[in-house]
């Protein structure tokens, strides 16, 4: 549970402006709710375009060979995220930074700016991930086709 909530503990600020989830004695869980509402959102996404993808091709890849993609958004995701996270965290760039500098204690900007990251490096790197996957399919179909 801690590492689902982690990012709610960093800001609890981020999930109430941009998450709309009240700071109350049930916020960890609503948070839990969003992220598991997100991430089940993000893996039905992924394999559709995936077995779209792989039913264009003469010889489709069996769904076990499939479900195997599934592996690139949650790695490309997991990787970007950090790096997201860094790079806002230490850079904080004024045009993000001026956004919020209104509504979130300056004590808490850098905190705030680390979350954003966090969430806006996942985003990047599930749709890099599709990608990734879905060459991937169309090389091993093309491959099993020659």
């Amino acid at each position: 549970m801690v590492i689902v909530n982690d990012t709610c503990t960093l800001s609890p600020a981020y999930f109430y402006y941009f998450k709309n989830i009240p700071y109350d004695s049930s916020f960890r869980w609503e948070v839990s709710e969003v992220g598991f509402q997100a991430g089940f959102f993000a893996g039905f996404l992924s394999y559709g375009i995936f077995l779209l993808v792989n039913q264009r091709r003469k010889l489709p890849l069996s769904y076990r060979q499939l479900l195997k993609m599934a592996r690139y958004p949650i790695t490309w995701a997991i990787l970007v995220a950090q790096i997201a996270g860094f790079i806002f965290y230490y850079f904080q760039f004024p045009f993000f930074a001026d956004q919020i500098t209104p509504v979130v204690q300056p004590a808490e900007v850098s905190k705030f700016m680390l979350v954003w990251g966090i969430h806006i490096g996942l985003y990047i790197g599930a749709i890099l991930g599709i990608v990734h996957g879905i060459v991937n399919i169309r090389r091993r179909v093309l491959h099993l086709s020659l």
